[in-house]
């Protein structure tokens, strides 16, 4: 997990048409879920993990 953290950017995933951002580090990417490490930018450092849906599953809306 430190070899991930050292060798990515900080991306930013924005929810509800930008009203709520998350920003860390992607630790792992699929069709269904994305993982990121969060970032504290107040503590300046990663501060817990988050996963999102990757998808919108349109049979649920």
């Amino acid at each position: 997990m430190e070899l991930s953290v050292k060798n990515r950017r900080l991306i930013d995933i924005n929810l509800f048409s930008g009203e709520l951002t998350y920003t860390g580090i992607c630790l792992a990417a699929t069709k269904q879920l994305v993982v990121i490490a969060n970032y504290n930018f107040k503590k300046k450092s990663l501060d817990g993990l988050s996963i999102f849906k990757n998808r919108i599953d349109l049979e649920n809306c």
